[in-house]
């Protein structure tokens, strides 16, 4: 865009070049900054009212939804609502001319189609280069603008103002770059020129990104977009999950398998007991990357915990005779189990008893009817064939009948009633209860 105005009985109207693809009456576009949509309702080019226009052509757009003030000259008009607004961009620049020396956060003024903004160079290498010169730099911008990869630049000295050298946007997205490093391989295949190396370079310092977000600093069509990724997937150069909305770097995905798998196999070696690693602990890795390990088979899924395929619970003799010890115990108390705070004064060792309870429960041995109330599932099995006979035979009871034909104390009666409500054994209806 070079410029706005107003037209009465019109609205505002917005002049520049159409640089790509075309437009036509009733299309959306989205400036950038600030990133707001309006509908053309009108076309206009050389004096001539059009439907629709070709690029490389001078138009002018009536966008009625916008104000006047809201559009300054440089802004950049898009068909669809790619982000790229920045205050930070990747380039390579020459500088042909100065005072023999270019410093690092040199304050420049760089020209980008008609915007014309205040940045400095923030060079990646050196605190300074002898000019002439051609570097990597990151442009620092002053305000925000709207710039995309490939786009051409003019340098100009701040003040007095001259032109120094030029150059172009290698990305409009990237890392802030601090300090002096050698330039990355992402960088570098950033500057290579073409688009398969640039979306190499994004995904080599990014890791993971996301597809909307690679094809807006890439600036390229849908199409273009799609066509490039298939090849690079073809090649094993990227990898792309199925229903994920993002890309990611083979290194990464490798990186992330390595950790993963390490977490989980120093879970084993410290708690051998245990039934495997808890799946929520997995939570803040790409659920994709997860899955697929699952598939491959490099992780197995028991319910809510991972293991290593090979890994199987070890127990010493002393925890094996504990475990018999909690299984007697369950099954010789019947219905009237000690609750937990009287099993952890029995053995004495917490942490052993919420393994062996466990244990119990992932090979049902041992039934959990609440946080404190545990059951031997043979006793539990015994219970509930005679429990259904006596409710079928009532059709319907209270907390008093059943207390009276189980003769149990409250505290193992109301949680057992809760735990077959929960279990959808029964149903309670006001103060009474039926078997579903």
């Amino acid at each position: 865009m070079d410029r706005s105005f107003t037209i009465k009985g019109h609205g505002t109207v917005i002049t520049g070049t159409l640089m790509s693809g075309s437009l036509q009456t009733g299309d959306k576009i989205t400036v950038y900054p600030p990133g707001k949509t309006s509908v053309i309702k009108r076309l206009n080019t050389h004096g001539h009212n059009v439907s629709k226009i070709f690029a490389r052509k001078r138009v002018a757009l009536n966008v009625p939804q916008f104000q006047k003030d809201e559009l300054l000259r440089g802004m950049v008009a898009v068909a669809e609502p790619l982000q790229i607004a920045t205050r930070f961009a990747d380039a390579r620049i020459q500088i042909v001319s100065g005072d023999g020396k270019l410093e690092d956060l040199t304050r420049v003024r760089v020209n980008m189609g008609s915007e014309d903004v205040v940045a400095r160079i923030k060079l990646v290498e050196n605190p300074f280069e002898d000019t002439p010169c051609d570097v990597l730099c990151q442009l620092r911008f002053e305000r925000e603008v709207a710039c995309f990869m490939g786009e051409p630049v003019i340098v100009r000295s701040y003040s007095p103002v001259h032109t120094i050298g030029g150059g172009v946007i290698l990305d409009s997205q990237p890392v802030k770059r601090r300090g002096f490093h050698p330039a990355s391989a992402g960088l570098n295949l950033k500057d290579s020129g073409d688009d398969r190396s640039r979306l190499l370079g994004i995904l080599s310092e990014s890791g993971i990104v996301e597809l909307k977000e690679a094809r807006a600093r890439l600036f390229l069509t849908e199409e273009e977009f799609e066509t490039l990724v298939q090849s690079l997937i073809a090649d094993s150069r990227l990898v792309k999950f199925e229903k994920d909305s993002r890309l990611y770097h083979p290194d990464q995905v490798q990186a992330v398998q390595n950790e993963i798998l390490t977490n989980v196999k120093n879970f084993h070696l410290k708690n051998p007991r245990k039934d495997g690693y808890p799946a929520g602990m997995l939570r803040h890795y790409p659920e994709s990357i997860v899955r697929a390990m699952v598939q491959r088979g490099q992780l197995v899924q028991k319910g809510s915990v991972m293991t290593l395929p090979a890994f199987s619970r070890t127990y010493s003799s002393a925890e094996q005779e504990a475990f018999q010890k909690l299984l007697s115990l369950l099954k010789s108390a019947g219905l009237e189990t000690p609750l937990l705070p009287a099993l952890k004064r029995d053995f004495q060792d917490d942490a052993l008893l919420s393994d062996l309870l466990q244990r119990g429960i992932s090979e049902s041995s041992i039934v959990r009817i609440s946080s404190d109330y545990f059951l031997d599932a043979g006793m539990y099995r015994g219970f509930l064939e005679r429990f259904r006979k006596w409710a079928a035979s009532l059709g319907s009871f209270n907390i008093q009948e059943a207390k009276s034909e189980l003769g149990l104390a409250r505290k193992y009666l109301i949680p057992l009633l809760e735990h077959l409500d929960g279990e959808r054994i029964t149903v309670k209806i006001d103060d009474k209860r039926k078997l579903l």
